[in-house]
This record gives C-alpha cells, sequence and structure tokens, in this order.
C-alpha cells in the first residue's frame, strides 16, 4: 500500500494494487498449509493469476483504457519472473530452513 501512495496510476493503483497483493498473499497463505513443491508452485501460479487479473484487467485495461491483450501481457511477463519464478525459489529454499 505505501508504494502505491506513488504510483502515478492514483488512488486506482492504490486501490486495485493493495487489494491484488492482499488476495494473492491470502492464496498463498492458505496452500502454505501443504507441503511439497506441487503446492509450492500451485501458490506462486493462483497469486500470479491474482494480480494479473487485478492489474492487467481491472487496473489497466478497464481503468486506465489500456488494450487489452497489451496489458495481459505486459503484466504477465513481470509477473512470471518476480512471482512464479522467484517465489518458488524463495518458497522452497525457505521450507528448507524452517523444518
Amino acid at each position: 500500500m505505501v508504494s502505491n501512495v506513488f504510483s502515478f496510476y492514483g488512488y486506482y493503483d492504490l486501490i486495485l494494487g493493495t487489494l491484488a497483493n492482499f488476495f494473492a498473499s491470502y492464496v498463498a497463505y492458505m496452500l502454505s498449509r501443504y507441503k511439497g513443491i506441487m503446492s509450492k508452485i500451485l501458490a506462486t501460479i493462483t497469486s500470479c493469476i491474482v494480480v494479473i487479473f487485478f492489474i492487467g484487467v481491472l487496473l489497466f485495461h478497464l481503468v486506465i483504457g489500456m488494450p487489452l491483450i497489451s496489458s495481459l501481457i505486459g503484466i504477465s511477463v513481470g509477473s512470471f519472473i518476480s512471482i512464479i519464478l522467484f517465489g518458488t525459489i524463495l518458497l522452497v529454499a525457505l521450507e528448507g530452513v524452517y523444518n
């Protein structure tokens, strides 16, 4: 929420960005009860989908008016790298530390 205060998308990003991060984190938290690599991959994929929907569809397409394909591709690439790729690696590493 704090970083979204300084966004040039205004209060739309403040509200939608905060909701996206909350729901993505909540989904990952609910899936954290399960052990194994597949639950971690599922948690990161569902979190990524939530972020893509909130930011790509709601913020960029509906509010700002970007073409849907452009907004989905732009958000999907960054979200895939940061959430799915690095998120899964981080979750696996942390499971090894905290078990």
